[in-house]
């Protein structure tokens, strides 16, 4: 280890490994509401457990886009962030290939606002209900990530 380097808990990769995994299930169970609270009270917890603040505050973690015929769509997420530093987005990832993530190219400032792009494209996927997820991941707390989802019922 090196002598900048912080040991870093396993907890938040682990909660939201575990998560990720019981997704499907509850939105059948339980249907998305539940699952937005969810992840609202899983990062509300990680960023707890860390002893951090959440450094950037969504306007919404979750997106209804209703019914959409099939082909492109963007789905913008803004944020700001409540940080006395800048924070840099240094990756992302989707539960979906045909879900493409657009970060900002640089940090955000301290009391600065920007946005996350999702772009979904259902050109391929079946009829019917779909849930994708977003982690974002910052070069502050680089292992608890920000998870976005967008809700959508293909025609």
């Amino acid at each position: 280890m090196k002598g900048d380097d912080k040991p870093r808990s396993l907890i938040p990769t682990v909660l939201v490994t575990g998560l990720l995994a019981i997704v499907p299930p509850l939105l059948a169970k339980y249907g998305p509401e539940s699952v937005r609270r969810s992840l609202q009270a899983l990062q509300r917890g990680v960023f707890w457990e860390m002893k951090s603040p959440s450094h950037l505050q969504f306007e919404t973690i979750h997106r209804q886009l209703g019914v959409l015929s099939r082909g492109a769509t963007t789905v913008e997420f803004t944020f700001e962030n409540r940080s006395d530093q800048p924070v840099k987005i240094s990756r992302a990832t989707s539960s979906c290939g045909c879900v493409r993530v657009s970060l900002p190219s640089k940090a955000t400032p301290a009391g600065g606002t920007d946005k996350i792009v999702l772009h979904l494209d259902t050109t391929d996927t079946m009829s019917g209900s779909m849930w994708e997820l977003a982690k974002i991941f910052t070069d502050v707390i680089p292992d608890a990530p920000y998870i976005l989802m967008i809700e959508a019922e293909v025609k």
